[in-house]
């Protein structure tokens, strides 16, 4: 079961859902409410008074779950993301347009709250302004990638570009940002804080394995792993089977500065273990990353494992 409390990070978009500073929470108002005004084409068919009913259901009888929804429609679902109760969109569209939160997860089961009684905000949130905004994305990327390029802090964001370079360049003018050129990356300007390049580098250790998700920002843009780390993950989970060279959800592997492996794996609930799908081999293999990665493996084993029956 995992929980929000003390609801320190609330669940919303970034570069795919994501758990966020709960102090942030401002600077996802905007988008929030844009995508109350005018959600895409996914969501389209929505009523609003379909929302207004299930708010007023939450309201009154507490947070509700999938589960909870006795709508359904005739016949199999065809894909994976897709839910049989037409209610999933209704929920869905509450949680993007910040009507609704997600409070808890039971597995991965999710239960749904009213947006401003689950944090307990008495007033409407305050929306910073464009400036600040605008800054914030930097700043976020800055910290969780170390050297940004506009690509990197505009992921699946081609409306802020404009803003955000034009504030970079003006960083750069008041000596809080300086550019570089990345090797592997000539065409694309990439931007540090000073006190970064300033710094001794750290020391990059080789004594072990880091199974990452396919989501994990260090491999999720293609054109930035490929630059930094000559690696271009492809996640083959919407690809058809018959098309899959590495599998349906393989885990890069990290040793030191390197992705020397992939890993599709599968968790074995009744018998209660991990399933090694495939194994590939991105680099010369050699017995020392082979322990390490099994290592790392059993680790994981485990943390899936405990996790499901905490």
């Amino acid at each position: 079961m995992i929980s929000s409390q003390p609801k320190s990070v609330f669940e919303y978009w970034t570069h795919a859902l994501a758990y966020i500073p709960t102090k942030d929470i401002s600077f996802y108002v905007k988008s929030m409410k844009s995508f109350f005004n005018e959600p895409s084409t996914w969501y389209s068919e929505v009523q609003k008074p379909e929302l207004s009913k299930l708010i007023r259901r939450i309201k009154a009888e507490g947070p509700v779950t999938m589960r909870d929804m006795d709508d359904s429609i005739e016949g199999k679902k065809n894909d994976w993301w897709i839910s049989a109760k037409p209610s999933k969109k209704v929920l869905q569209f509450g949680f993007y347009s910040g009507k609704l939160t997600i409070s808890e997860r039971i597995g991965m089961l999710k239960k749904y709250e009213l947006f401003d009684r689950h944090f307990n905000f008495q007033k409407k949130l305050a929306i910073p302004n464009e400036t600040a905004r605008i800054n914030y994305l930097i700043d976020r990327s800055l910290k969780s990638q170390g050297v940004v390029s506009l690509e990197s802090i505009c992921h699946l964001n081609n409306s802020d570009k404009k803003s955000v370079f034009k504030t970079l360049e003006q960083r750069v003018k008041s000596h809080q940002l300086v550019p570089l050129a990345l090797e592997n990356s000539a065409n694309w300007k990439h931007w540090t804080r000073p006190e970064l390049l300033e710094a001794p580098g750290p020391e990059i250790s080789d004594d072990h394995a880091f199974l990452l998700s396919p989501f994990d920002p260090l491999v999720l843009q293609r054109k930035r792993s490929q630059a930094i780390l000559e690696y271009n993950h492809i996640f083959e989970a919407y690809v058809p089977q018959k098309k899959r060279k590495f599998g349906y959800f393989t885990l890069p592997v990290l040793i030191g500065d390197q992705i020397v492996a992939g890993i599709d794996l599968k968790t074995d609930r009744q018998n209660s273990k991990l399933i090694v799908q495939s194994w590939h081999w991105f680099q010369k293999k050699n017995k020392t990353h082979h322990k390490l990665i099994e290592k790392a493996l059993h680790d994981f084993e485990k943390f899936q494992l405990d996790w499901r029956t905490s």
